[in-house]
């Protein structure tokens, strides 16, 4: 969906991950396979904190009430290839509105969702292991024959 909408996912560099307690539970294995495939990790303290319990690798950078540079400043930098930021309630943060404009202002795919994290890395996973092809629709409806 991402690269039919026109947004490149990265093959390297750095993820940045910010997320609500209720989805840190769930970003623990996006981390781990973004490390896995080389790819830093960047988060805020709450967020790091919890993935370095968890033996997850992560450097800081601040928010952005916490002086510079922040991650809007890296975003504009080039220093970051995806965000991951989830909204902390029912309304969305000046935080992550800021974050989520420079995102798109300057081409970095973000996610908002802890599922929408998971699916994002096992495609970015695809794209690393494997080559991106495009076959017809009647090659798919033969290999599933093949498979029943």
């Amino acid at each position: 969906a991402q690269l039919g909408a026109g947004q490149k996912l990265p093959v390297q560099g750095t993820v940045f991950i910010s997320v609500m307690d209720a989805d840190k539970p769930a970003i623990v294995s996006v981390a781990k396979e973004f490390t896995h495939l080389n790819f830093s990790i960047l988060t805020t303290s709450g967020t790091g904190d919890y993935l370095r319990e968890r033996g997850v690798a992560s450097k800081h950078i601040n928010k952005l009430d916490q002086g510079r540079p922040n991650v809007e400043d890296a975003v504009k930098n080039g220093e970051i290839q995806m965000v991951i930021n989830t909204g902390s309630g029912d309304t969305p943060s000046r935080d992550g509105y800021i974050i989520r404009r420079a995102a798109l202002k300057f081409g970095v795919p973000y996610v908002t969702t802890a599922a929408g994290a998971l699916a994002v890395c096992k495609a970015v996973t695809a794209l690393k292991t494997q080559a991106l092809g495009v076959k017809c629709l009647q090659a798919y409806h033969e290999q599933d024959a093949g498979n029943s």
